[in-house]
């Protein structure tokens, strides 16, 4: 026998958006948050930097929504994970002559999040974007 069927309906309002809000997506809300911060603290006059050099955090903007679209700094970025993860393992206790046989002792977990960071690092280059034009 086959297993029922679920109509769509059925699928959770939490788990639709969990799966909607994906990392791309809070990597754009967190930088287009974070710009949105600063810009009321200059209205309000707390942060005077803002006001003074305006033109400097537009520059900054565009220079990380470039560098994240870099596909040198995407493979340098790459390379420091990769090797930042050889020594984590499951006990944190790697011999030696493992670290090179096996590099990826790391939990099946942290590797898949780590990747979907690397993978959804254009929310950062879509949100410095959006936030260097406004």
């Amino acid at each position: 026998m086959a297993p029922p069927k679920f109509p769509l309906h059925h699928i959770r309002k939490r788990t639709k958006f969990v799966l909607w809000f994906n990392v791309y997506r809070r990597f754009f809300t967190f930088c287009v948050t974070l710009n949105g911060i600063g810009l009321v603290l200059a209205v309000l006059n707390k942060f005077p930097y803002a006001k003074n050099h305006l033109g400097s955090l537009v520059l900054g903007n565009l220079f990380m929504a470039i560098l994240m679209r870099n596909e040198l700094f995407l493979r340098f970025l790459y390379l420091i994970v990769i090797h930042g993860l050889r020594g984590v393992s499951r006990l944190n206790v790697t011999p030696l002559c493992l670290m090179f046989v096996h590099p990826f002792q790391s939990p099946l977990w942290l590797r898949l999040g780590i990747t979907s960071v690397l993978q959804h690092i254009g929310g950062i280059h879509s949100g410095c974007a959006v936030s260097g034009s406004a």
